[in-house]
């Protein structure tokens, strides 16, 4: 009881201590409050229901334990719904019961001991998973991923600006992982994926990370802009050159008048709200002046929790909220996202193309450098990134 507690679990068990004591041959009426205990009772003793369901379900070693009893100690059992806070005398004092009960040392059960236990998984030595263990599986894996995200000091500049401007983690994951051209597997959704994958991590092939891999063919000391000549070009440049601002600011406002269109039209809010002055006030299209904005986190591939706030105001259906945070997102990525990189890589294309710095030079290095260990590098950003 002390691993994965819950109130239904306590239940399960407290019926499972009843049944190990009554006598063979019995009929039992069991009176409980718990209507998820009834019904998921009834699904398991449904001859239909098969194994492979029942390891879906929570608990299922405690209920493969129970319907071991009942069948071996050939039981008939009939169950009933007590209305649960309804000052039943009884029902109290199996509440009290309970009660003190957690007081006492806690039950083990152990499923190795089951005929039917063809394997019994574990985790950190805690006890057994009684959970669907692909879900369970699916939660342990993204606190991993999200706790890589999170040391990786790639993204240290990217959190710093997530202390002021919030990033709702869950739309942001679904963006990223979104099917991108609706089929099955393709070369351009790979592609695109990858190019969010970089573009959220800061590992974009610009000049700093391509002087870092190869150090003997780009020249020591900072790398400056080619647009404005006075900043280290980096992946937060990208998009934030103060030449390039003004470009920026008119597709946001262009971004701004399809949205409240869309907006508008599947608005389900209930109430004259006025779509076109909250999305004018929303501080994603406030005019950029530099990258403290949430666009900068826009840009790189995050759902902003402003965009997420103001979706919600008009529209209360979670598909299509989702639908919209997703058109948004596309929107960006085509309008201002790839327009900016392509600017970017073009610029830095002719800067490299100046110094002789080819692609087979890169490849030769690569060659004449490798270790045991894959070298860091962009092998061809023109052939990896470009998205038609």
């Amino acid at each position: 009881m002390i691993f994965q507690p819950s109130s239904t679990r306590a239940k399960i068990f407290s019926i499972l201590t009843c049944l190990i004591t009554v006598p063979n041959d019995s009929s039992i009426n069991i009176y409980t409050d718990s209507q998820n205990f009834i019904s998921t009772y009834n699904n398991l003793n449904n001859s239909c229901f098969s194994h492979r369901k029942l390891l879906k379900i929570n608990n299922h070693h405690t209920w493969q334990a129970i319907f071991y009893l009942v069948k071996e100690k050939s039981l008939d059992i009939s169950l009933h719904k007590v209305k649960a806070h309804d000052d039943d005398v009884l029902n109290n004092s199996a509440d009290l019961l309970a009660k003190e009960g957690c007081a006492l040392d806690p039950i083990f059960l152990n499923p190795r001991t089951s005929p039917n236990a063809l394997m019994v998984l574990t985790f950190n030595l805690n006890g057994p998973l009684e959970k669907d263990l692909r879900k369970w599986s699916k939660n342990a894996l993204e606190c991993c991923n999200m706790l890589s995200t999170v040391n990786n000091t790639s993204n240290a500049y990217l959190f710093n600006k997530a202390k002021t401007h919030l990033i709702d983690w869950h739309n942001t994951s679904l963006w990223i992982k979104r099917n991108n051209d609706n089929t099955i597997c393709s070369d351009l959704n790979d592609k695109i994926t990858g190019f969010k994958i970089k573009s959220f991590n800061h590992t974009l092939p610009t000049s700093d990370l391509q002087q870092r891999n190869y150090p003997n063919l780009y020249p020591p000391g900072p790398i400056n802009c080619t647009a404005c000549n006075n900043l280290v070009i980096n992946n937060e440049h990208i998009g934030f050159c103060p030449t390039h601002l003004t470009t920026l600011n008119n597709s946001l406002q262009k971004i701004k008048k399809t949205f409240i269109l869309k907006l508008t039209e599947i608005s389900d809010a209930s109430g004259a709200m006025d779509i076109k002055a909250w999305v004018e006030r929303s501080h994603i299209f406030s005019p950029v002046t530099n990258d403290d904005y949430p666009v900068y986190l826009i840009l790189h591939q995050c759902v902003s929790s402003v965009l997420t706030s103001l979706v919600k105001m008009f529209i209360k259906n979670t598909k299509e909220r989702l639908s919209t945070i997703i058109f948004f997102m596309k929107l960006f990525f085509k309008d201002i996202t790839r327009p900016f990189w392509k600017l970017h890589y073009s610029l830095m294309h002719a800067w490299k193309k100046a110094r002789n710095i080819t692609r087979k030079k890169k490849i030769k290095y690569r060659r004449k450098n490798k270790t045991g260990n894959s070298i860091n590098t962009a092998d061809n950003p023109a052939s990896q990134l470009r998205i038609p």
